[in-house]
């Protein structure tokens, strides 16, 4: 639900926008959008919105680790566009390259650096306008002078959502001495609210994405 509320939301601010700019969007003509398995839905909705309202015809590649939610965008997209407006590809990741090869007039990707790495090497192929963001280290910076319950809500929020499976997830903080152990008490007061005290029984907290991924974390946890 927090997903398709945001997307709403950017969709409707979308709107606005295009009902009172007075300047004429051209469309690029056909755009690639790659996603990553976490956060699928509305990382694929950013993209499509912003090609939707330039005129673009979209080829949607959502990530194989999210094949329901892969179904559901094919299933929405497909009610209501013909496919050559807009297409989501079902098969799984050895279609990617493939994909990669076609020449597109603009491509739209979310996803690794090693990914990104091989889009933006086919994109340089054919002079292909790119809108990369790839993951990496997020950190934040708590002062003394901050509010501290804001700030622990702030990132509790940011690192549980999605069980912190997005690339945007908080990876570590950097507090000021004075206010660190207020800050810690208040960090773990929110996580368990956020978490229910134990996160494996708690049915409103979301959970791992498969078995291979929960067990990768349980061996760093025992590092």
């Amino acid at each position: 639900f927090l997903e398709t509320g945001q997307v709403i939301d950017l969709i409707n601010k979308t709107i606005t926008k295009l009902k009172k700019s007075e300047d004429i969007c051209l469309p690029d003509g056909v755009a690639l959008v790659m996603t990553p398995w976490f956060s699928p839905f509305i990382s694929t909705m950013i993209y499509v919105i912003d090609a939707v309202s330039r005129g673009d015809s979209v080829i949607i590649k959502p990530s194989s680790g999210s094949p329901n939610t892969t179904q559901v965008l094919s299933d929405m997209f497909s009610d209501a566009f013909p496919d050559y407006y807009i297409k989501v590809i079902l098969k799984g990741r050895n279609v990617n390259r493939s994909l990669l090869n076609i020449e597109y007039d603009k491509i739209y990707f979310s996803g690794s650096k090693e990914t990104g790495k091989t889009v933006m090497e086919k994109a340089y192929e054919n002079l292909t306008p790119v809108k990369l963001d790839v993951c990496d280290v997020c950190a934040y910076i708590l002062r003394k002078s901050d509010n501290i319950r804001d700030a622990a809500q702030f990132i509790v929020d940011n690192k549980y959502i999605f069980c912190g499976q997005h690339k945007d997830a908080i990876d570590y903080v950097l507090v000021d001495n004075e206010v660190s152990d207020e800050f810690k008490k208040i960090l773990i007061e929110e996580t368990e609210e956020i978490t229910g005290g134990d996160p494996l029984v708690y049915d409103s907290y979301g959970k791992i994405r498969n078995k291979e991924s929960y067990e990768r974390l349980c061996k760093l946890m025992d590092k």
